[in-house]
């Protein structure tokens, strides 16, 4: 893995052309607090699911985000609101 890192190694991508990468593996570590900063995400909300603040403690399985729920969920904090202010609430 280093070797490949350092010297690149060929692979065929998706438009069949052979391409030189160098892969590269990294970790981002956070705290709970600062993972709130890194997905945009209100405190107290669960930075992985669909939970809200009042269902943290219950031991049940709820939805994962996806990428179109939290433009929905933007878009329609965007249409209910008439100022920057309420819109950052």
């Amino acid at each position: 893995l280093k070797e490949a890192g350092r010297t690149g190694i060929e692979i065929i991508g998706e438009d069949n052309l052979v391409h030189l990468i160098f892969a590269i593996i990294a970790c981002y570590v956070v705290d709970h607090p600062e993972q709130y900063l890194v997905i945009c995400s209100k405190y107290g909300t669960c930075p992985k699911c669909k939970a809200r603040v009042n269902q943290l403690t219950e031991f049940q399985q709820f939805a994962h985000w996806t990428q179109s729920w939290i433009s929905s969920v933007i878009n329609e904090a965007n249409t209910n609101t008439n100022s920057n202010a309420a819109f950052r609430q």
